[in-house]
């Protein structure tokens, strides 16, 4: 027998002693493997097979530290085997080192290019450590090699999502899901490839499934939540987005997001506490404290929105959001000049900025230069954007050509805006609710339904349709110095809307308000009150100016008996072309068809008329026109009503520098002006079909000087 022979048959042994070796490990005895394969390593050191297996025993115990020195061991001996490299780099990522795991698992596939658990072990840790353009080759390649897991197909579809490949991530997570459909892993990533293609509705479906399956997952609630905020749902939004600050209060975005759907859905104080509690999450956060700078806007703190967005430009100078909320704040606090240079050279370097460009657009119209804004706002409207955003610059640039008297085009602009919001609104859901109001409250219901016996006159409800002079109105009234203008309250249609649930009850509102009881009454006449008082201060006044608190007259009756009503009107073509031009921040969705307008404009009729014959309260109807034409009369007539006597700064509203928040902001800052009134001469043709609707109610479209006054 050779010498050669010898050794064959040493190695051989040497194999089936290892073999064996391991097949004692897999019955559980553990030690006695170890034993042995220590024994076999002492007589052959020089095999790198027993280092290995000796290597693979202590990794299987934990001790990694320990089986990086024997795998490295038998490398030294033997650098060409690939699953001795492939061993060396799970433990190596086991004690956290995953640069040189990934050196590992790299050189084992280089050595053996069909090696697939290598393959595996390389594309899961590059998919981990962010290298999904070196992790996806790694998954194509098991594929190709006949490999067909769900759990291949949906890290190909993972690494896909995490390169930016959204449309190919969405096809491989959907075939994962028709093999396995309650694949979380598959769901959780297909959500989040469907919210970056905007496709919110379907990313909320699948993270819907995922935080079923997963109840103690902030993280998920808050995709989820964000994604039901973009696609519109915003109370299951802000439900969702609750639940994952109830579960980590420390997630700044889930704070951000609730402050977005808070604002969204009107409310005031909250918005800012939760984008305060998400700045200070993550103070280092310029969008955070940039958002929070325009809800500061939005609820009239000037001074502290400039300030903010002041801090944000001292770390980035040319910050564009930031840059876009100074010119706001500067163009509400009386500076428009000051506003545009700010503006103005960010639009000429071509800035690609929607906000940006809609007060460049203001400012250019307030200051006698909308030719220059048009050409911008033309080449902005060119490109992709969102629905809201286009809706939004498809107005300001029908501002300007109303500015410069191309009426045509003016109103296409507008139409173009509306038509691309897709607003949802049922005429006839609207008409049975105004038919619910009436029967509800009327002339028999009405004086058997508790009263509050709250005696407080401090609250004044300025209503009326939206662009009707109701915030002129506020104004006036809040240069009195016992008023304040508290600008549009949401508390009534709050308390409306939670009728059901306060007075414990299946029965809808308005329905439900025959179980009102005097105790609820009181109650809730109480938290108004106490909500109203704590706004006033010293005064004796204080306005709500919410529009559509027009439909809210009837419970407002019960809990605020002795409150006064301020109804304001205007021509009824007039109101109709400025609803229809104004980009509201609210969602006044009956406000975006003229057909919509008109069956909605006629319901207000209807119950305006209704509450005149049927409420106990005092109601002042103010007409617009006649407000323009007899301003001191009418004047000093709504000061009246409200029981205070008469103060000449009253007259001198527009001195008043009171933040105002509506869009009709600048028109109150300047003295009265007759150039609204029959504002819809040029567009009588575009304005038929509203028209049509209140002819054929009966309701009159003309108001003449001689029918004010």
């Amino acid at each position: 027998m050779t010498v050669e022979t010898m050794e064959e048959n040493t190695m051989h042994d040497i194999q089936d002693q290892l073999t064996r070796v391991l097949e004692t490990h897999r019955t559980g005895d553990f030690d006695t493997a170890r034993s042995e394969c220590a024994e076999l390593m002492a007589n052959a050191p020089d095999v790198p097979d027993t280092h290995f297996v000796m290597g693979l025993l202590i990794q299987d115990s934990g001790n990694h530290v320990s089986a990086i020195q024997l795998l490295s061991r038998a490398i030294r001996l033997n650098p060409e085997r690939s699953d001795f490299h492939d061993a060396l780099g799970v433990s190596q990522v086991s004690i956290g080192k995953h640069r040189d795991g990934l050196r590992s698992f790299a050189e084992a596939v280089r050595l053996h290019p069909e090696n697939r658990l290598a393959i595996m072990h390389l594309g899961l840790l590059a998919l981990r450590m962010g290298l999904s353009e070196r992790a996806l080759p790694c998954f194509e390649s098991l594929m190709r090699m006949g490999e067909t897991s769900l759990e291949l197909i949906c890290l190909r579809g993972q690494a896909l999502f995490k390169m930016d490949r959204h449309l190919e991530a969405v096809e491989w997570l959907h075939k994962c899901l028709d093999l396995s459909p309650n694949h979380l892993d598959a769901h959780r990533y297909l959500g989040r490839a469907l919210m970056q293609l905007k496709r919110h509705s379907e990313a909320a479906t699948c993270l819907q499934t995922v935080a079923d399956a997963e109840p103690g997952n902030s993280r998920v609630r808050t995709l989820l939540g964000e994604a039901l905020m973009n696609s519109g749902d915003l109370e299951p939004a802000e439900t969702i987005l609750q639940e994952a600050i109830d579960l980590d209060h420390s997630q700044p975005e889930a704070h951000a997001h609730l402050g977005d759907v808070q604002a969204a859905l009107g409310l005031t104080d909250a918005p800012l506490r939760s984008y305060l509690t998400a700045l200070r999450l993550r103070p280092s956060d310029l969008g955070y404290r940039c958002q929070l700078g325009y809800l500061l806007i939005d609820h009239g703190f000037l001074p502290k929105a400039e300030h903010c967005f002041r801090m944000v430009l001292r770390q980035e100078p040319y910050n564009v959001d930031a840059i876009a909320g100074l010119a706001t704040v500067l163009s509400k606090m009386g500076d428009p000049e000051g506003a545009l240079a700010l503006a103005e050279p960010m639009i000429a370097s071509g800035t690609d900025h929607a906000d940006l460009a809609h007060i460049y657009a203001m400012l250019c119209r307030k200051l006698g230069r909308s030719h220059d804004a048009i050409p911008v706002l033309q080449r902005l409207l060119n490109r992709s954007r969102p629905l809201h955003t286009r809706s939004q610059l498809q107005h300001a640039l029908g501002e300007l050509f109303e500015a410069v008297g191309l009426h045509e085009e003016s109103f296409e602009a507008h139409k173009k805006a509306n038509d691309s919001e897709a607003a949802q609104f049922s005429p006839t859901v609207f008409a049975e609710h105004v038919q619910d109001l009436v029967e509800v409250f009327d002339d028999a219901n009405f004086p058997q339904f508790p009263m509050a016996d709250n005696p407080t006159r401090i609250p004044v409800l300025i209503v009326g349709m939206p662009r009707t002079g109701t915030t002129l109105v506020e104004q006036v009234l809040a240069s009195h110095p016992n008023v304040i203008g508290a600008g549009e309250l949401e508390e009534l249609q709050m308390l409306a809307r939670a009728m059901p649930e306060i007075i414990g009850t299946e029965t809808p509102y308005p329905q439900c308000v025959e179980e009102l009881s005097s105790e609820v009454t009181n109650h809730l006449s109480n938290w108004y009150t106490e909500r109203m008082i704590t706004k006033a201060g010293d005064a004796t006044r204080i306005t709500d100016k919410m529009p559509l608190n027009f439909l809210h007259l009837g419970l407002a009756s019960l809990l605020l008996p002795n409150t006064r009503v301020i109804h304001c009107r205007r021509s009824p073509m007039d109101t109709a072309l400025s609803c229809y031009f104004m980009h509201f921040k609210e969602s006044h969705a009956f406000s975006t068809n003229l057909e919509w307008l008109g069956k909605f404009y006629v319901q207000y009729e209807r119950l305006m008329e209704h509450w005149h014959k049927v409420l106990p309260l005092p109601i002042l109807d103010v007409q617009y026109e006649e407000m323009v034409h007899y301003p001191d009369e009418t004047m000093r007539r709504i000061v009246d009503f409200v029981g205070l006597p008469w103060h000449p700064s009253c007259t001198r509203f527009y001195d008043n520098d009171r933040p105002v928040l509506t869009a009709s902001a600048d028109q109150v800052r300047q003295p009265i002006y007759t150039t609204s009134i029959g504002r819809h001469r040029p567009y009588k043709e575009e304005l038929a079909a509203f028209k049509a609707e209140l002819d054929r109610a009966g309701v009159p479209t003309d108001i003449t000087q001689t029918n004010l006054h």
